[in-house]
């Protein structure tokens, strides 16, 4: 899956947090922590990988 440059795209539980995992234009690895609502609504399908990605990662596209 790849939307905005981003690819690799993964939510993953470590220690009590939610993660939002990927890689930039194929090589920069991004790792962003989730507020815990966002994760639960992620999981739930209330919202979507785009406005995740729009929310954590949208200072890191040029």
């Amino acid at each position: 899956m790849r939307r905005y440059g981003f690819s690799d795209i993964a939510i993953q539980e470590e220690a009590g947090g939610f993660y939002l995992t990927a890689v930039l234009d194929g090589k920069t690895k991004v790792r962003e922590r989730l507020l815990a609502l966002d994760a639960e609504r992620y999981q739930k399908g209330d919202l979507p990988m785009e406005h995740l990605l729009g929310k954590y990662c949208t200072y890191m596209l040029k």
